[in-house]
């Protein structure tokens, strides 16, 4: 059995079941992911299969998105992260350069996300037409297995959304531009043909049915209700677990005034959430920061949404490792996912 062979093996054997008995065959979420790949870089050399170490040949590159190693059926994430094999063990794995938080007035969060709410609540439905569209940009950190792997470059993926009143569905997503630690990472990425560099977009078209959201209905426009609601298909633990099932509706829904009220009033009914402050996103737009730290993956994780000061719309999503890395590659504070919502509004027709 190869290495790559025998991982993807133990991702399917985790992995495999969760999909399987749930709605839609979806995959887990990401903090589940993360605590699957944690076990399995934890587990005692013993209990782990063999991996021959040789040398890797330029057939053996790939393209692997989230938290995953290898490709699998049951794995549907953009493709994200641009890395290869490579010997040297102690190289670091490339990351976003974090945010600059600016402290902001010493105010609890509940009490600003309720001033956020309450702007939200006034503004109009976005845009005109039934049809919801959005455009995102996302990243996530690939984790290092065995030393074998480096990332060399940060590869965004963009995915346009157009989901239709009766769920079908048209996407369309490429590659974003890439972002390279030092001159050495962009010059490495060159000269193994630049993975990950054709921005080609690809199109799906999903007819009614055809495309797994995670919620065919709308979002309660009240805290209370939301709060079970966003439970239905998220097995959420801690504070982190609602910031989370919150960047998963985000993705696939646009929100009216009412609905976008709920979702800042629930999170100011959240504890441990903390008014991080002004602060500018990657698209430099400014916006107010929320935190919370959560460890339900195996690691203290940062999540931070950032929300417009004025409309209360949801401008990006951030999670950071601050204390630790465990076993994965990163320099701390490591950035390993952000999500920037770019648009989010109704329209008329699809292309």
């Amino acid at each position: 059995m190869t290495d790559d062979e025998a991982i993807t093996r133990q991702l399917h054997e985790r992995w495999g079941p969760l999909a399987a008995a749930s709605r839609a065959r979806q995959v887990p979420d990401q903090e589940t992911k993360e605590r699957i790949l944690q076990r399995i870089l934890q587990e005692p050399p013993d209990q782990q299969p063999q991996r021959r170490r040789h040398r890797w040949t330029g057939r053996q590159r790939f393209l692997v998105g989230g938290v995953a190693a290898v490709a699998m059926a049951v794995v549907v994430a953009a493709l994200t992260v641009v890395l290869w094999p490579s010997h040297a063990t102690s190289a670091y794995a490339a990351t976003p350069p974090g945010l600059n938080y600016q402290p902001g007035p010493q105010l609890p969060a509940a009490t600003v996300l309720q001033q956020l709410a309450s702007a939200a609540q006034a503004t109009d439905r976005p845009g005109g037409g039934t049809v919801e569209y959005l455009r995102i940009e996302s990243w996530d950190l690939n984790a290092s297995i065995d030393g074998q792997q480096v990332t060399t470059a940060v590869v965004p993926s963009e995915t346009q959304i157009w989901r239709q009143p009766d769920d079908a569905a048209v996407t369309i997503a490429r590659y974003g531009t890439p972002w390279f630690p030092d001159d050495d990472a962009e010059q490495a990425w060159k000269a193994n043909r630049s993975p990950g560099s054709d921005t080609t977009p690809r199109r799906t078209d999903d007819p009614p049915g055809g495309h797994a959201w995670l919620w065919d209905d709308r979002p309660p426009p009240n805290a209370d209700q939301l709060r079970a609601w966003l439970r239905r298909n998220h097995n959420i633990t801690d504070t982190g677990g609602y910031f989370t099932a919150v960047v998963d509706l985000l993705k696939e829904r646009v929100l009216t005034g009412k609905e976008l009220a709920s979702v800042l009033r629930l999170l100011a009914s959240l504890p441990t959430v903390d008014y991080t402050g002004p602060v500018t996103d990657r698209t430099g737009r400014p916006g107010e920061a929320f935190s919370t730290t959560s460890t339900s993956g195996g690691l203290p994780v940062r999540h931070t949404l950032i929300v417009d000061r004025t409309s209360g719309r949801f401008l990006a999503y951030e999670r950071t490792l601050t204390t630790t890395a465990g076993s994965l590659n990163v320099r701390i504070p490591a950035v390993t996912s952000y999500v920037i919502f770019h648009d989010a509004r109704f329209t008329t027709g699809t292309p």
